[in-house]
């Protein structure tokens, strides 16, 4: 395979697990791999040096873009692109990638990290389990069910003075608008497997990031991204109530935040306030924002305040556009078997099926339905 004018730039630290994995990754067609290591006490310097001799030492400043910078700061070749320790690459990498930087009017592309976990009702959940290369990585580390997928830019060209900013969920966007340049999507896949890291290491990071985002409060208090990061750290800690106090501050500085709106909904689902959550979803479905999870988490919404009658209209409303989305399958099955509705429950729990296989409670109402169904104990 040819070499691409590709700089891969790492921050490492402790990411035995599934390091080697990612650099057997991008190696067949990186030009140039750079390590930029935090404090390794594991076997990632050992791995990383199987790769490459351009590894270096840095002390650790509580600061995702100083650290981003600095390994970039290293880059000889024309694009950087960032991968982190537990990201893989998708097997059409290099295809993709070539065809992104042949494009001379763009300057930078996100790429899908694709977070793999068990089945969540979050919003853009898709039950599909990682692909069979992948699974025996993992096998033994973690129920992955199906994937949420983040937009994240980690490639852009070098020399061009495009910085890192931001303590937490660090960008280029902001240095990219300073500097007129252009920016896109891409249907790069970034296969992220940190569920499959131990319990203790994932509640250590997500406090560590909590950490972060109140630092970064405390130095930008009014700005609507500061409390939006804060209520995503909030959101990965299940402190529910904390979120929400956190989203409603970020959309009183930004009104029209989608986004901040439709995630505020879902925590008014996990604090069983269907009512508000109702209201709320209503007023995102008339925008198209999200769709087909504001009509699931709607039908949610519904049934649990047993307004039957208005939960069947959304589920037949997603029955027209063949709506895939497990919650609303698994609402649509409870409430078609409150009516007595037990083919059609049984349609229902089938697509869920199909959806997250792996979902016990679907596996169970399906025997119990089909049961029924045989035996016409109705």
């Amino acid at each position: 395979m040819a070499r691409l004018p590709l700089s891969v730039c790492y921050l490492v630290k402790n990411e035995e697990d599934f390091l080697e994995a990612s650099l057997l990754s991008v190696a067949p067609f990186a030009d140039e791999i750079i390590i930029v290591d935090s404090g390794s006490t594991d076997r990632s310097l050992e791995i990383a040096k199987k790769f490459t001799s351009q590894i270096h030492d840095f002390q650790w400043q509580n600061d995702f873009s100083t650290a981003r910078n600095y390994a970039a700061g290293f880059a000889t070749k024309e694009w950087i692109l960032f991968v982190d320790g537990d990201e893989i690459l998708e097997q059409s990498a290099a295809e993709k990638i070539e065809k992104l930087i042949a494009n001379a009017n763009t300057h930078a592309y996100a790429v899908l990290q694709r977070n793999y976990g068990p089945a969540r009702n979050i919003a853009g959940w898709v039950g599909k389990p990682p692909p069979e290369d992948l699974k025996p990585l993992v096998a033994e580390k973690a129920s992955f069910n199906g994937f949420v997928d983040n937009v994240m830019y980690k490639l852009y060209r070098n020399n061009l003075g495009i910085n890192w900013d931001g303590v937490v969920h660090e960008t280029i966007i902001h240095s990219c608008r300073k500097l007129n340049l252009n920016w896109e999507e891409s249907d790069l896949v970034f296969h992220h497997l940190a569920e499959a890291k131990n319990a203790a290491f994932k509640e250590n990071k997500k406090n560590y990031y909590l950490s972060l985002a109140l630092e970064k409060l405390k130095r930008e208090p009014d700005h609507e991204n500061s409390w939006f990061e804060l209520a995503i750290c909030f959101c990965n800690l299940n402190y529910w109530t904390k979120a929400e106090i956190a989203f409603d501050e970020a959309i009183k500085r930004r009104p029209q935040w989608l986004e901040a709106r439709l995630m505020r909904a879902q925590i008014l689902l996990q604090l069983e306030r269907f009512a508000e959550a109702e209201f709320l979803l209503r007023g995102l479905l008339e925008t198209s924002f999200h769709f087909e999870d504001v009509l699931a988490y709607l039908s949610t919404a519904l049934l649990y305040q047993r307004k039957f009658d208005d939960c069947l209209k959304i589920i037949e409303a997603g029955e027209s556009i063949g709506l895939k989305h497990p919650h609303f399958h698994i609402n649509a099955a409870t409430l078609l078997f409150e009516i007595k509705d037990y083919s059609r429950c049984e349609k229902h729990l089938k697509q869920a099926q199909e959806i997250s296989p792996e979902d016990l409670f679907v596996q169970e109402s399906l025997v119990k339905v089909s049961t029924l169904l045989q035996t016409n104990q109705f």
